[in-house]
């Protein structure tokens, strides 16, 4: 987006706790020139926003999140998308809440949504009156029946996963050098599974391992955005920024299988192979 729109991305490090933005470390890179923070939830894992909200405060910036995987997820007892100038949803079909493709956006400002609004709709205001080059980002009448009947059941899915979630942490409670997101959710939504290795050896054995037994799992976040070709051309910027630990979770991290139909010996079996790898590792 930012790209987009021919804007320069200044990149902050993240907290190595919660996985998100560090608001030192944006804090710190703020110029004359910075117009807005754009902060992730990352794993639906809410943002500190309070300090985040100060800092844009502060220096009268615009403060916007990516909220893709944070559907349903509240910080002290509140939605998560009341934070903020603006958060966007996904609904993709791969998130917790899906309608196949598409999302939400949430704002504040009403003159916002009155933008956004025209936006998605080619700028058309009435049959008369195009006020903006819009583009065609309506979502179609299919994609909101889906959206209606997820909807039915989606709290019962949401603790099913947290089942899974907590019986994953407490399993690998016997594992060695395993790391875990710190969740600050007042309510999370279980989204995801993300376990840090000890190092990007490691994290890969596993990957494979379970690849080898049939399951799936990925390595989400990596690599890292600056790490995209399109960003090559700027040099190094993990140095450049110095995103060291941003660097550090993105090769250790490893996304384990999470669904509401998953089975708990599939969970065990996944326990089993990496506590048989760090034994093998041992022994070495």
């Amino acid at each position: 987006m930012i790209v987009w729109e021919r804007l320069t991305p200044i990149f902050a490090d993240i907290d190595v706790e919660t996985f998100n933005i560090d608001p030192s470390d944006v804090e710190k890179k703020i110029t004359k020139r910075t117009g807005a923070i754009l902060a992730v939830h990352t794993y639906g894992n809410p943002c500190y926003v309070e300090e985040l909200q100060e800092i844009a405060d502060t220096h009268n910036l615009k403060l916007i999140y990516d909220a893709a995987h944070a559907f349903g997820v509240e910080y002290h007892n509140q939605s998560i998308v009341r934070y903020g100038d603006i958060s966007t949803l996904s609904f993709h079909a791969t998130k917790i809440f899906n309608t196949i493709e598409g999302g939400a956006i949430s704002a504040r400002d009403q003159n916002v949504l009155e933008k956004v609004k025209l936006l998605r709709n080619h700028g058309i205001k009435s049959e008369e009156e195009v006020l903006l080059a819009g583009t065609n980002a309506k979502m179609n009448e299919f994609q909101a029946v889906m959206g209606l009947c997820n909807l039915e059941d989606i709290d019962e899915k949401i603790e099913m996963r947290k089942k899974l979630y907590e019986k994953y942490k407490s399993s690998f409670g016997n594992v060695k050098n395993v790391k875990f997101q710190k969740v600050i959710a007042s309510k999370y939504n279980y989204s995801y599974m993300p376990v840090c290795f000890e190092d990007m050896k490691m994290r890969d054995s596993v990957y494979l391992e379970l690849y080898k037994n049939g399951i799936i799992c990925r390595k989400y976040f990596f690599p890292l955005t600056v790490n995209s070709a399109h960003f090559k051309e700027s040099g190094n910027l993990i140095e450049k920024y110095n995103l060291k630990r941003a660097s550090g979770i993105s090769n250790r991290i490893l996304c384990l299988p999470l669904y509401p139909d998953l089975e708990t010996h599939s969970v065990d079996r996944v326990i089993e192979i990496v506590a048989n790898l760090q034994k093998t590792k041992t022994k070495q």
